[in-house]
């Protein structure tokens, strides 16, 4: 009888792990998408960033996974969208003494 209850308990344990990793691995369904934006700037100091519909984001600088550029010039932003329509401007300060604000104009998006 002891024989018989360990292996019932074992393909029910068994059963379980089976059905966890097959619902822990499923894709979990989303109308969000990864979007890469990526600008090149000359002439900063360093910070650059995207303004997303008034959310402030740092960008990253990809030149070396990008092209190779010996100017350091290519940044980009990641962010996840649903659906609509976003407005977005590129900002960043330059290298001069006076570190000098700039921006682009506004872009928009719809997606």
């Amino acid at each position: 009888m002891k024989l018989k209850t360990k292996i019932v308990i074992g393909i029910v344990f068994l059963a379980l792990i089976i059905l966890f990793v097959f619902v822990a691995g499923a894709p979990l369904k989303s109308e969000y998408t990864m979007w890469r934006f990526t600008a090149r700037v000359l002439n900063t100091n360093g910070t650059v960033g995207l303004d997303f519909n008034g959310m402030n984001l740092t960008a990253a600088n990809i030149t070396l996974w990008e092209l190779f550029r010996p100017d350091n010039s290519i940044y980009a932003v990641w962010i996840e969208l649903p659906p609509g329509t976003y407005y977005y401007y590129w900002w960043a300060y330059g290298n001069g003494t006076n570190h000098l604000y700039n921006v682009s104009s506004v872009m928009n998006i719809t997606i």
